[in-house]
């Protein structure tokens, strides 16, 4: 009885140690944007960096200004740089974060592109 405990517990073990990389790999995380969910697929929220205009609306449903709930978990704040002016906005996502292909979406513009390890840029125009 003693060794199936043992064994039980680092099952157990091995399995929830599994689920929590599993789910912290790839999240997808999403923000809202002036109105708009930013969706980033395949891509750590640690690898995502995000620079927007003075004055820009962002975060979650609320502070966004989104009409429907967050589609995926919602990118951290700390994510996100606010400087200068525009109507632009600038997605960042290290390769070493996400997988391939990583696919960003934001207001009905979606653009695909395949990981080759370097930091992707992608610009959205942002309509407030």
């Amino acid at each position: 009885m003693k060794k199936f405990s043992i064994i039980f517990a680092a099952f157990l073990l091995f399995t929830t140690f599994g689920m929590a990389q599993a789910a912290l790999e790839w999240e997808d995380p999403a923000l809202c944007v002036e109105g708009q969910w930013l969706v980033i697929d395949a891509a750590h929220p640690m690898a995502v960096k995000i620079t927007l205009p003075q004055g820009t609306h962002y975060g979650d449903q609320a502070a966004g200004r989104c009409k429907t709930p967050a589609p995926a978990p919602l990118l951290p704040n700390s994510a996100v740089t606010v400087r200068g002016h525009g109507e632009m906005m600038m997605v960042m996502i290290d390769g070493d974060g996400a997988s391939s292909p990583v696919t960003v979406s934001y207001d009905g513009k979606t653009y695909v592109r395949n990981n080759h390890g370097e930091t992707m840029r992608f610009k959205f125009e942002i309509d407030d």
